[in-house]
């Protein structure tokens, strides 16, 4: 999202233009999937580490290659994580800068600095 800039137009919108509310309810949306995607991939990821360790504490024939490629898996599986994970932190911010959302006291545009200063820390 830091590298990505969002145009907002609140009030009246135009014909083929997205109003803030249609982006709030499109990215409550997609949180709602990575979150099932994060459920399916944490599963898989326990799976997977279940069967390396029952694959450590066997013997493998020589030249076999099954406990590599359970890594290789596995690893894929945590990057994969960690991609969703991401996702799911990007995705709320909308929500926070949403005019509905907006605490008393907190202005929009105060509530994007802030999230411009997270992004340098990043």
């Amino acid at each position: 999202l830091c590298a990505m800039s969002l145009m907002v137009e609140v009030g009246e919108s135009q014909p083929g233009r997205m109003t803030a509310d249609d982006i709030i309810a499109g990215t409550r949306q997609v949180v709602k999937g990575l979150e099932a995607l994060r459920s399916e991939n944490r599963g898989i990821s326990q799976r997977l580490q279940e069967a390396l360790i029952q694959g450590h504490g066997q013997e493998e024939p020589p030249g076999g290659q099954a406990l590599q490629l359970l890594e290789e898996k596995y690893d894929l599986v945590r990057k994969s994580l960690e991609g969703i994970e991401l996702g799911l932190g990007e995705a709320k911010v909308p929500a926070v800068l949403s005019p509905s959302n907006a605490s008393p006291g907190l202005s929009q545009q105060g509530a994007l600095w802030g999230v411009r200063q997270r992004c340098w820390l990043w």
